[in-house]
């Protein structure tokens, strides 16, 4: 059974989505004064190296080699030359985009490395790394030195189609709005106030319905509706300074069971509006974990603790997928499953109960959950429940190249330090980027899987069909591919053929009429327990291995070589 799948949860789906992008979303407990200066201000001045253009939402792929893709431009406003070695731009979303000479346009021309003169530009671009996630709906961008300082800080209103965001001539601290040209490297062009929807911007479609409103920066995730209709909704990094990140369900309302219509909920320019920092114009949301909370099995919920001495290494911000498994034949009490996005992951498990006096469902429990039976997790996105009622989470790949894994010069090499810490060695990557199965899920004592055979890449979501045995699985990545998964066997995704969609649009324009046609396209098939062999031999590679030019880990060569073999053609005409 998929709840999700009936037109009415599917509509609240959509609606959600957008909520952010409607109208300011509000938090707790503030005086009048500092709630106007957080909705309107959060965009500072700057009078050294500052942001000076970007573009969120570019015509075609956001991950194009520039002139195509995201970019954002950098002016010198000071009096003197200074280096950007170390720099970064990171988003509210915790993305962190490098400025060195894969990024910066035109860096070979530089006549000092890294060194932007005063009153020159430079334009940092996507150029398909895969870092820089500018948000359409709105973003609110950082440039940090080398210490990690903030240098600029700048929001922008909802964008346009191809059209660049500038600041605001009129007020350095507002919200950018839409250029009158795209002009990277070169003087703006004027700020019309534009943004996505023009004189539409901060109203509701007529076709959708807001019906929840979430805190300042927060990301709507781990939404999943049990077969009672219970709804399980998180606010993923929000503002900190005013609300931490939550785990939530929406009570009294069955959301497998919608009424043709649902009230609005009112769009509001004030905190004061509401206290508690999350609000609904149907049910009522109940705050179950928020992070940094005591758990009753030890820690704290979001805590990553390593696995040898159960120190914490770092606490997370980042709940995403939300999984209830019931426990009960009526599904009253049962342990909610929650991912922590993070490098490494976390996985907590809350034991929940529904109090049928206080209509609210009562926490009996809860602990972080010890992944190092996989080697860690690495980027625990969203997932989804199996027909036999097991979570499905989603293993993201985000990793610009392997071969840069134990090289300690990498920019983010800390994400690989933190994993070892996690597990006591150093990660070998090749265990990364899987779907992870949890069985024995009605349990204190739960186990995890990653199945290999689905595939490698950055997971978002694993859709298993009524057969039990096809599972489709899309990629989080730019300009990537939509998988199908063919298990050997009925419930059992250990092993099976490995599928990828190639797509062949029919004649005509018009995406109103027009479709297209899909092929399935065999990649291999095969086994956990095979693959994990071919991983094992990549297991005690550590930075000690790392000699500058060459690589530790499979090489294009190879995988070439492979493919060649599999198609019984010479792809690069070598002669073997």
């Amino acid at each position: 059974m998929s709840p999700r799948s009936r037109p009415a949860a599917a509509f609240f789906v959509l609606a959600i989505l957008v909520t952010m992008s409607l109208a300011p979303a509000l938090t707790a407990g503030l005086d009048e004064e500092r709630a106007s200066s957080r909705i309107s201000s959060r965009t500072t001045s700057c009078s050294t190296i500052c942001i000076n253009e970007m573009l969120p939402n570019p015509d075609g792929s956001d991950q194009g080699i520039f002139p195509n893709g995201e970019w954002v431009e950098l002016y010198n406003f000071g009096s003197t030359d200074v280096s950007l070695e170390g720099w970064t731009l990171e988003d509210v979303g915790g993305w962190v985009h490098p400025i060195d000479q894969s990024t910066w346009v035109g860096f070979d021309q530089l006549s000092t490395a890294f060194t932007l003169g005063v009153n020159a530009y430079a334009v940092i671009a996507e150029n398909e790394v895969g870092t820089l996630r500018l948000n359409n709906a709105g973003e609110t961008l950082y440039l940090k030195d080398a210490s990690g300082t903030i240098v600029h800080t700048i929001t922008t209103s909802g964008s346009s189609m191809g059209v660049s965001k500038v600041p605001d001539s009129t007020d350095d601290t507002a919200d950018w709005l839409d250029s009158q040209e795209n002009t990277p490297g070169a003087q703006n062009s004027g700020g019309t106030g534009g943004g996505d929807g023009g004189s539409d911007e901060g109203t509701t479609p007529e076709s959708m319905t807001r019906i929840m409103m979430f805190p300042p920066n927060a990301e709507v995730t781990g939404m999943h509706i049990d077969a009672n209709g219970n709804f399980f909704v998180n606010a993923m990094h929000p503002d900190d300074d005013n609300y931490k990140a939550t785990i939530g369900v929406i009570n009294g309302i069955d959301w497998n069971d919608l009424p043709n219509s649902v009230p609005e909920l009112a769009s509001s320019s004030s905190e004061l509006d509401i206290w508690h920092g999350i609000r609904t114009s149907y049910g009522d949301y109940q705050v179950l974990l928020q992070s940094g909370d005591a758990l009753s099995e030890g820690g704290v919920a979001g805590g990553i603790y390593a696995a040898d001495d159960g120190n914490r290494i770092f606490s997370s911000e980042k709940p995403d997928y939300n999984a209830f498994v019931p426990l009960t034949g009526d599904g009253s009490r049962g342990y909610l499953y929650t991912a922590w996005e993070e490098r490494p992951a976390g996985i907590s498990q809350l034991e929940i109960e529904w109090n049928t006096v206080s209509a609210e469902w009562d926490v009996l429990g809860g602990m972080m959950l010890d992944l190092s039976s996989v080697n860690g997790g690495w980027v625990l996105c969203f997932g989804s429940m199996s027909p036999w009622g097991t979570p499905l989470l989603a293993e993201e790949l985000y990793f610009s190249n392997t071969r840069s894994w134990n090289d300690e010069t990498y920019n983010y090499h800390y994400d690989q330090e933190r994993l070892e810490d996690y597990l006591g060695y150093y990660p070998n990557p090749y265990d990364y980027g899987y779907i992870m199965e949890i069985e024995n899920s009605a349990t204190t004592d739960p186990d995890f899987i990653k199945h290999f055979a689905m595939g490698r890449f950055s997971h978002e979501n694993a859709q298993v069909m009524p057969d039990e045995r096809t599972v489709y699985l899309s990629d989080d990545g730019y300009d990537t591919v939509l998988f199908k998964f063919v298990a050997d066997t009925v419930g059992d995704l250990s092993s099976g053929t490995l599928y990828a969609a190639r797509v062949t649009q029919d004649d005509g324009s018009d995406s109103a009429t027009t479709g297209f046609d899909v092929e399935w396209m065999e990649m291999a098939s095969s086994s956990n327990s095979v693959i994990q062999t071919w991983i094992d031999e990549y297991d005690g590679i550590t930075t000690a291995n790392f000699i500058a030019g060459q690589n530790s880990y499979i090489t294009d060569e190879e995988i070439r070589d492979w493919a060649e073999g599999r198609l019984n053609d010479d792809l690069n005409g070598d002669g073997t």
